[in-house]
């Protein structure tokens, strides 16, 4: 994981998509490739990802935290799904710090 300031600068260098549906046809392209290896509470962080990654198409910059809330888990089980599906290939994931240095 790199450190990065939260900045719209550096969210619109991480777009991966410059698309919108370029993300939607991923995002469906994924599900179906990884079925068998994502477990429901896996899926279900990743439809948040994704549900939450259309203003920098492909950056999500909700907290663990705040995804376990929307997902109704643990934040240990949403760092789980994020390893997994890190080590799929999946996601990348930045540690920020902000911008105004707090």
């Amino acid at each position: 994981m790199s450190t990065l300031l939260n900045t719209e600068t550096t969210y619109m260098s991480l777009q991966p998509f410059s698309s919108v549906d370029e993300l939607n046809a991923n995002t469906v392209a994924i599900r179906e490739q990884f079925a068998d290896q994502l477990t429901p509470s896996t899926r279900e962080v990743l439809d948040v990802l994704h549900r939450y990654s259309c203003k920098f198409p492909g950056v999500c910059y909700l907290s663990k935290n705040k995804i376990a809330e929307m997902v109704g888990v643990s934040r240990r089980t949403v760092i789980r799904a994020c390893k997994q599906l890190e080590d799929l290939g999946v996601i990348v994931q930045h540690e920020l710090k902000r911008h105004n240095g707090d």
